[in-house]
């Protein structure tokens, strides 16, 4: 890629798009989460339930365990709507943005503040399917979804200069 060539994108992310970067960093976490709820939960309810009988004609002790089956469902269900919250209310405070690609790195002008991060500022970017993720930290990152690059071609041009760069 050419000295100076650029290529700027205006953005103004939405719910879904913060929604889909969370989902990204934070998925495995909650998987583990609800596996590790259900393994202690599902023991502990296990034990409770075949150790005790429960009183009447009938054994319903399964009726225990079974029920404590949901409260895993119940805990991602939780946690999947914290993520959607969050998503919201980071697209309430969102304002319009340009991001400026280039060989020096990556610009971004707002209303509110403008900033300009050297390729080797960053600590990792991640592409997906419909974003590039540019890490300033572990946990700090920008997402830009690819939608507001003007064509297929752009999207590549970033590729390629995350490739030169970013990989140097």
């Amino acid at each position: 890629m050419s000295d100076g060539q650029k290529i700027s994108i205006r953005m103004h992310n939405e719910a879904n798009d913060f929604f889909r970067v969370l989902w990204h960093q934070r998925r495995w976490k909650l998987l583990v989460a609800i596996l590790l709820i259900g393994l202690v939960l599902g023991s502990f309810s296990f034990y409770a339930a075949m150790a005790t009988p429960l009183p009447g004609s009938v054994d319903k002790r399964w009726i225990v365990y079974a029920t404590s089956l949901f409260v895993p469902l119940f805990a991602g269900a939780v946690m999947y709507l914290s993520l959607k919250g969050a998503a919201r209310k980071a697209a309430e405070s969102a304002e319009l943005v340009t991001m400026t690609f280039d060989s020096d790195g990556v610009e971004i002008n707002g209303p509110r503040s403008n900033a300009k991060s050297e390729w080797s500022s960053f600590k990792k970017i991640l592409e997906t399917p419909t974003d590039f993720l540019f890490y300033v930290q572990s946990n700090i990152f920008y997402g830009v979804p690819k939608r507001f690059f003007d064509s297929t071609e752009e999207v590549g041009r970033v590729r390629a200069l995350i490739a030169e760069e970013f990989h140097r």
